[in-house]
């Protein structure tokens, strides 16, 4: 099988497949085999993988106020072939969101993007899950946040970018915050073209683009998936409120709470 093969029935790019085989996923060559057992192996992982978080997630994001049905689960649409499917860097503001959080994997899940991330951004994502739920009735912040961290690392093993390869890249010029250079740093070295993140302000244009990066809010970057492809982003994003367990009002007001109320009218909630 040839890498671009592996790379379409992997749902990779040609970074992702080598951070696979760099794992030890391949023991020989990337023979159909291989490759057809390891791609059923993670669709299994990760579907489970955002089944547990949904199931942590969902109960909390919105009162339930009426006895509204639950969204059905719409049928995935393909995207075509040439679909253009960047790799973009998630933030931990990002990802430590319930709301962004599952409406940009879902849109992983469905292939319309890479995803990509650091360890030290998935240690702040957990920390700032477990700030976020501390002292709230049911909720065991220490333990979600470890829960939260392998869920992303066993849905995407081939997410991470290894700090050793990120430490090589150079970030000049001054930056709003000193501490944020390492999210450049990691997405430059994972080749990804976008960092998603709600702290525009911390990551300049003159900065990121000798980089050959772009910054941008994960609700704008949802609301443009939409544009691009309207059918298949719809199904990924009422996939995860589906899987979330959200009736239509909940879903609405779970958007409205995350700030995301564009989106909310965008999708008709």
């Amino acid at each position: 099988m040839t890498p671009e093969a592996a790379q379409r029935a992997l749902g990779v790019d040609a970074w992702g497949l080598n951070q696979l085989v760099a794992q030890g996923e391949f023991a020989e060559a990337l023979d159909d085999r291989s490759v057809k057992r390891l791609a059923e192996q993670r669709d299994r992982v990760r579907a489970q993988a955002l089944k547990d978080l949904a199931r942590m997630d969902g109960p909390h994001l919105a009162p339930s106020g009426s006895d509204a049905p639950v969204i059905a689960a719409p049928d995935a649409v393909a995207l075509p072939e040439d679909f253009d499917r960047p790799a973009a860097f998630l933030d931990a503001c990002v990802l430590a969101s319930a709301v962004r959080r599952h409406l940009v994997l879902a849109l992983a899940e469905a292939g319309f993007f890479y995803p990509r991330w650091a360890e030290k951004v998935l240690f702040e994502t957990g920390h700032a899950h477990a700030r976020i739920v501390d002292g709230k009735p049911d909720r065991d912040g220490p333990g979600e946040a470890s829960q939260l961290v392998m869920a992303l690392e066993h849905a995407w093993p081939e997410a991470m970018v290894p700090t050793e390869e990120a430490d090589l890249i150079k970030v000049t010029g001054k930056l709003p915050d000193p501490d944020d250079a390492h999210v450049m740093q990691a997405a430059a070295a994972g080749q990804a073209r976008v960092i998603l993140t709600e702290n525009m302000k911390d990551f300049p244009r003159a900065t990121l683009k000798p980089l050959g990066l772009y910054a941008r809010p994960s609700g704008e970057f949802i609301a443009s998936r939409l544009g691009l492809a309207p059918e298949a982003a719809t199904a990924a994003v009422l996939g995860a409120a589906h899987r979330l367990g959200l009736s239509a009002p909940r879903f609405g007001l779970a958007l409205q709470r995350a700030r995301l109320g564009s989106l909310a009218k965008k999708l008709g909630f």
